[in-house]
């Protein structure tokens, strides 16, 4: 199970419906989200292991978690290529 971390120097800004971020390396490549990308990305800040973001995403929509399930996780990789976002795998503790 993978721990997701929004990375150290990325600022942002927003909520479920709509967030701004960019990443301070590259200051020139700003991005918005908005609908479900955006839900993903405040869910991270609030439930940061992967089968919670994906239970809290089903939840937020109110549909079952397999249906979110591989379009979360391909999401969460696609920010994690980018540098926006770090994986920890493992529970600790």
């Amino acid at each position: 199970m993978s721990h997701w971390t929004i990375g150290a120097d990325v600022a942002w800004v927003g909520d479920t419906s709509r967030v701004a971020l960019v990443d301070l390396k590259r200051p020139d490549e700003p991005a918005v989200l908005t609908g479900s990308s955006a839900a993903i990305w405040h869910t991270i800040g609030h439930a940061s292991w992967g089968e919670d973001v994906i239970t809290s995403v089903a939840e937020l929509f109110d549909v079952p978690a397999d249906t979110v399930a591989d379009d979360v996780r391909s999401f969460l990789e696609d920010l994690e290529a980018r540098g926006l976002i770090t994986r920890e795998d493992g529970r600790h503790g």
